[in-house]
């Protein structure tokens, strides 16, 4: 690790650094933390958005709603914030439905038998709209959360498991001043992803 700090420049090659690093650490960080319950980026910490299940009062259900990605909506041109509705809340879990329809796809291109892991709308999904309304650095913020992958519930809980390793810190702290913050993380994974698809 001594010859970290000689590489960690503000530049491209010291943030790819520390994005390996980050990544690295959060592997093995996921070996170490219990499986709780399956949490979705956008829901991470309902309770720390105030999130709640539907009211119904008088006949009128009324919902709470959350801004997160931007897509095409009233026209072709702009994207705008998508308004999700908040249909319902199990612990840090959250069920969403955009408020508007963001777009009309077939389930299939082709008349064909197919499965949802073969048709289209499931590759357009994960391709087209996934990165067509997400920044990098939204999408990043997934994974650490998706007990399949990382096994995470917040990103206190990542941040004070990274801290564990002050070598990993002071790195880190050279490349991103303000330290360890669920923005750095994700903007390290988004750096990370950068350099590795050149």
């Amino acid at each position: 690790m001594r010859l970290v700090p000689l590489l960690m420049k503000k530049n491209r090659c010291g943030r790819c650094l520390v994005s390996m690093l980050t990544i690295m650490a959060l592997i093995v960080s996921s070996f170490v933390l219990p499986v709780h319950t399956l949490k979705s980026g956008a829901a991470e910490s309902t309770s720390s958005y105030g999130l709640s299940n539907p009211t119904i009062s008088n006949g009128v259900t009324t919902w709470d709603c959350i801004y997160f990605g931007n897509y095409y909506q009233s026209n072709s041109s702009t994207k705008e914030p998508i308004k999700w509705r908040v249909l319902s809340v199990n612990g840090n879990d959250a069920f969403l439905l955009a408020d508007q329809n963001l777009d009309a796809k077939p389930y299939n291109e082709k008349y064909t038998d197919v499965t949802w892991a073969t048709c289209t709308l499931r590759t357009w999904l994960n391709d087209t709209f996934l990165n067509t309304a997400f920044t990098l650095a939204e999408q990043a913020a997934g994974p650490p959360l998706n007990p399949v992958e990382m096994a995470c519930e917040s990103f206190d809980q990542i941040t004070a498991k990274l801290a564990e390793d002050k070598d990993f810190v002071k790195a880190f702290t050279e490349v991103y001043s303000d330290g360890l913050n669920e923005k750095n993380i994700t903007d390290a994974i988004q750096e990370f992803y950068y350099t590795a698809s050149v």
